[in-house]
């Protein structure tokens, strides 16, 4: 009930243009990062009860054109309660999503929209288009921008505090600590420098590899 699947039946590339649907459930996360999915994903699986509901997942890559987003939005999130979107870029990159979603909110007073910023920079742009309380939505934002599950579990729990009609505290995000804050440059012999993305930490997804 509570795994979300990223992929409406299929996890081979989808063809362009290829319109999308997916079983209904309450909550409906979309972002522009499978690390996003992965982290949630993983944070669900282990604890369902950090949210309480189902929920689909999606990359906004599969949400390319005004036609596969309009038929979205009128099956899969036709009976979902909240859409939770993730947006790594300005608002430009996926306008008519957004405005379309903001429409699909204000058709039932009951329906909830958080829009996530991906950089700090655009918080002021992308948070108030949420239908929560402006703090609490850039609140919201900064914890998933810091990352990690203490921070991501604190966006799910407010999350499913909101769908059950309650007004969740401000969330406080956790510092991540330096993954690597070993000094290399004094150790004797041959060194090999390793590059990781911030964002593979933060989600989890570093925990096969051994430094």
């Amino acid at each position: 009930m509570h795994r979300p699947a990223r992929r409406p039946g299929s996890h081979d590339p989808l063809a362009p243009g290829e319109l999308i649907e997916q079983d209904p459930a309450p909550l409906l996360l979309l972002s522009s990062a499978d690390t996003d999915l992965a982290a949630v994903s993983t944070l669900v699986e282990h604890d369902p009860q950090m949210l309480g509901v189902a929920m689909r997942v999606l990359n906004l890559q599969a949400l390319a054109s005004p036609a596969v987003i309009d038929h979205y939005l009128a099956s899969t999130a036709a009976n979902a309660q909240m859409v939770v979107v993730r947006l790594l870029g300005g608002r430009g990159h996926w306008s008519y999503g957004l405005e379309q979603l903001g429409r699909w909110a204000s058709e039932f007073p009951e329906r909830q929209l958080l829009v996530l910023a991906g950089t700090a920079d655009e918080d002021c742009t992308l948070c108030p288009l949420s239908t929560l309380r402006p703090e609490l939505a850039l609140a919201l934002s900064r914890c998933w921008r810091e990352g990690g599950a203490h921070n991501l579990g604190l966006v799910l729990r407010a999350v499913g505090t909101v769908l059950r009609g309650e007004d969740p505290p401000l969330p406080t995000p956790q510092p991540q600590a330096d993954p690597m804050r070993h000094d290399w440059r004094d150790d004797p012999g041959a060194r090999v420098g390793v590059l990781l993305y911030r964002s593979l930490h933060q989600a989890g997804d570093d925990e096969e590899y051994t430094y």
